[in-house]
């Protein structure tokens, strides 16, 4: 046996863990990812429902993890709420 063949073994093992942890990172990182909804009424129901019951993982669901770019909470009082959800 070669050296060259002994590290061909050892070098395809060695790139396919490379592959599957960039795999598992890539898996990871799409589970925070927001939802993909059926419809864009059923979006916009789920961000409602969000809203309406200040629900901050929901809101995560439907924008991502992001979300307070979306939505900053800090200058939305009750009424822009009621308002919002009256519309």
């Amino acid at each position: 046996m070669t050296h060259t063949q002994a590290t061909n073994p050892t070098l395809k093992r060695a790139m396919l863990a490379a592959i599957a942890a960039a795999l598992l990172s890539l898996m990871a990182s799409l589970a925070h990812a927001q939802a993909a909804y059926p419809t864009p009424e059923a979006a916009a129901q789920a961000l409602t429902d969000a809203i309406a019951s200040n629900d901050e993982a929901a809101l995560s669901k439907v924008l991502g993890r992001d979300h307070a770019r979306y939505v900053p909470t800090d200058n939305i009082g009750e009424q822009d709420i009621y308002q919002y959800l009256g519309s």
